[in-house]
């Protein structure tokens, strides 16, 4: 766990203005550039990892951010972070390609940054000016309308959500001790369930003025965070001995071969590879959804 010297050290650094040879600003003139994903044939040369560099940025400058105001409250640092991160992922949406999986995902992440650095319209305007296939998980939908302010949609979304049996606790545990049971899947919907019942939480406190329901939605909240986190195994195929990648949400992803290199994501393929021993998992690597 860092310090808060060591986070405010790495966000000082990660926010000074150009930093990584100017990708903040290389990001937003691609993003305006390119027509559904594709950049002309005469654009400037960019960067050719220019998309992998600006998830990587802004979910770096996500995570120190948010720990950061965790420990410390909010300030100008943690909000100058959120508004970068929000500058990379509002990049990787901005006229991308409609057929992308994770449009919808990355568009919720840069609205949510922006809405913690202050600038509400902003994320309001993300949502606002898209349709509405984007994608979404269930808990992105509910998060969307909340920052688009339609509470009404919220409650009756959530609502939805919550009363459907196919999300109940009996469901969910029938579905793990059946054969193979998909355990990403059934991970998924109790994240998914947790988000909404943390936003009828939250809901029920604005009716209401009462404190009570806010804590009941932090801790839901914390709780499912805290088991999202925590480091899953996946099967590496590049080994006769079949050694694990250890793989968390926080994009930290460490291969137990003896050459414990770090690893690099592969260009186009949702999957990673080890950047020394080739290996790579047998199991492709989702998004936290």
């Amino acid at each position: 766990m860092e310090t808060i010297d060591e986070l405010t050290t790495f966000l000082e650094a990660a926010t000074v203005d150009g930093i990584l040879g100017r990708l903040l600003y290389r990001g937003a003139a691609w993003s305006l550039m390119r027509e559904e994903g594709v950049l002309p044939a005469n654009a400037p040369p960019l960067g050719v990892t220019i998309e992998t560099d600006l998830a990587e940025h802004g979910f770096a400058l996500l995570r120190g951010a948010m720990a950061l105001r965790a420990r410390a409250g909010p300030s100008e640092l943690t909000s100058k972070a959120f508004e970068r991160a929000a500058n990379a992922f509002e990049a990787l949406v901005r006229n991308c390609d409609p057929g992308a999986a994770d449009r919808g995902f990355r568009r919720t992440i840069a609205a949510a940054a922006y809405h913690l650095a202050g600038f509400s319209a902003v994320a309001y305007s993300l949502f606002n000016e898209t349709a509405d296939d984007l994608n979404v998980s269930p808990g992105e939908a509910a998060i969307r309308h909340l920052i688009l302010r339609d509470l009404g949609q919220m409650r009756a979304f959530v609502r939805d959500w919550l009363d459907d049996a196919a999300h109940g606790d009996e469901q969910i545990a029938e579905a793990l001790t059946g054969e193979d049971p998909d355990i990403d899947e059934v991970l998924s919907t109790i994240l998914n369930t947790t988000i909404c019942r943390a936003l009828a939480h939250f809901d029920f406190a604005l009716e209401t003025g009462e404190p009570e329901p806010i804590e009941n939605a932090r801790a839901l909240l914390r709780t499912a965070v805290s088991r999202r986190t925590t480091p899953r195994m996946f099967r590496c195929g590049g080994s006769r001995t079949s050694p694990a990648i250890s793989s968390t949400t926080s994009g930290s992803i460490r291969c137990t071969r003896t050459c414990r290199p770090s690893l690099q994501k592969e260009q186009r393929r949702d999957t990673q590879i080890c950047a020394d021993c080739s290996s790579r998992p047998s199991t492709p690597v989702r998004h936290p959804r």
